[in-house]
């Protein structure tokens, strides 16, 4: 059976459909040939608010994502040309050479005469050669750097890289417990578990603790499974027990506290 990768994208106001191109519409038809070819769906990804032009290739994180995670797919497939390739000339560029160097087949919904293997990437460029292999350079970066990113989730247990929840710092590139920290975040998700609100909570950490965390950054926190040793980033998960303050247990009693609170709200 032949497996595949499925990639959307919308271009409009972010969380809204595109005129014959939503995101329901993409998923519902890619879905549907899939099951009547008999292929095995393996991956989905979906760049929401995306624009295809070459100015945006870099926020394309779902894109990036797939193309670090090609290998042992035969098909990538979408609903028409220009979800996938997008607008931009250098952005078809390098999506075309990416598959290409991958050996992999796309198949279009709405084209599906579309050969990947007759379009010659230079014929696309345009402007100056310089240009092309600046936005070709940009791309291996990014795409090295995701990379990079995802196998220090996977293998090192890592937070791949950005701004990292209270109570922990980054010293030497890895993540540390702020053991000072550590008794205040215990009692944040404790008196969560007991119903207390995010307000009150902060409140408490200000007139106690001389602590300032506002009630959103609380809220934040107190979703974030980052506390209970869950890394993410992208696609890619691990577990890394150094990172876990607080237990899966009470993190639960946490979450069905604020999804009560909320359905009262």
């Amino acid at each position: 059976m032949k497996k595949a990768l499925l990639y959307f994208r919308t271009s409009g106001q972010i969380g809204k459909a595109n005129a014959g191109l939503g995101y329901e519409v993409q998923v519902d038809e890619c879905r549907k040939y899939c099951k009547k070819s008999k292929i095995e769906i393996v991956g989905e990804y979906f760049d929401d608010g995306c624009s295809g032009d070459d100015e945006h290739l870099e926020k394309s994180t779902a894109l990036l994502e797939m193309m670090a995670s090609l290998n042992g797919n035969d098909l990538v497939i979408a609903k028409d040309t220009s979800r996938l390739m997008g607008r931009g000339k250098y952005r078809q560029a390098w999506v075309t050479k990416e598959l290409r160097k991958a050996e992999k087949q796309v198949y279009f919904i709405d084209n599906s005469d579309y050969d990947l293997y007759s379009v010659e990437p230079a014929d696309v460029l345009m402007n100056t050669i310089m240009e092309a292999v600046d936005v070709f350079q940009k791309m291996e970066i990014s795409l090295k750097l995701y990379r990079a990113r995802r196998m220090n989730v996977i293998k090192r247990k890592q937070k791949a890289a950005g701004r990292l929840p209270w109570g922990f710092y980054w010293k030497n590139g890895r993540v540390k417990e702020d053991l000072e920290c550590r008794p205040i975040v215990e009692d944040i998700f404790r008196r969560a578990a007991g119903g207390f609100s995010c307000k009150s909570i902060s409140d408490w950490l200000k007139l106690e603790q001389e602590v300032k965390i506002s009630p959103k950054t609380i809220n934040n926190m107190l979703r974030n499974e980052f506390y209970i040793g869950k890394i993410k980033y992208g696609t890619a998960e691990a577990e890394n027990p150094d990172f876990a303050l607080i237990n899966k247990v009470t993190f639960g009693k946490v979450q069905k506290a604020l999804d009560r609170r909320n359905t009262r709200n």
